[in-house]
């Protein structure tokens, strides 16, 4: 009987085993997906309280806080520990309608050049802009990559996109640059 016990345990070992790895892998990809809804929020947050940026893009520059740069730094502190700006990219979009219809007052990007933008004239994200109204999308995309466990047993992809979007309304005026 002793030894109908230890076959039972070796052959169900790497069962449990996957099934805990599989449960860990999980947890991290949520955790991605939060941290990425995180970014999302705290560059659109900050896009929103600023009415004028100047036009400072590089986030090792950043002197007076009112640079584009500090979004992509303010969305880069929430990402944390995810190096956002290497395995992802950080799009800040501001559309306003002047009685013509939506259309982008300015976009900038961060990191990552292959994951492009999904918000433009033609797509608000299903929110209506009305005339006089602007509105600012912060769109933050990241390359997440399951351990080899699991993509290689589960049969997932190598690599997964991990795309959150937050779409705040101005609180003094659609920002611009200048």
């Amino acid at each position: 009987m002793r030894g109908g016990a230890a076959l039972e345990f070796a052959l169900v070992l790497p069962l449990l085993l996957g099934f805990v790895l599989a449960g860990l892998d999980l947890a991290q990809f949520v955790a991605q997906v939060q941290r990425a809804a995180a970014a999302a929020a705290a560059a659109a947050d900050l896009a929103t309280q600023i009415d004028r940026f100047s036009p400072e893009t590089d986030p090792a520059r950043v002197v007076t806080g009112r640079e584009l740069a500090v979004l992509a730094l303010a969305a880069s502190a929430a990402a944390q520990p995810q190096p956002l700006l290497t395995d992802g990219a950080v799009i800040v979009t501001s559309m306003g309608n002047s009685g013509n219809g939506p259309a982008i007052a300015w976009q900038q990007r961060w990191g990552r050049a292959d994951l492009p933008s999904e918000i433009g004239a033609g797509n608000t994200g299903g929110l209506s802009i009305a005339a006089g109204e602007g509105v600012i999308f912060a769109e933050v995309a990241i390359r997440v990559r399951p351990w080899l466990f699991s993509s290689g047993l589960l049969g997932l992809p190598p690599e997964v996109i991990v795309r959150r979007t937050a779409m705040r309304r101005p609180r003094l005026a659609i920002p611009v640059i200048g």
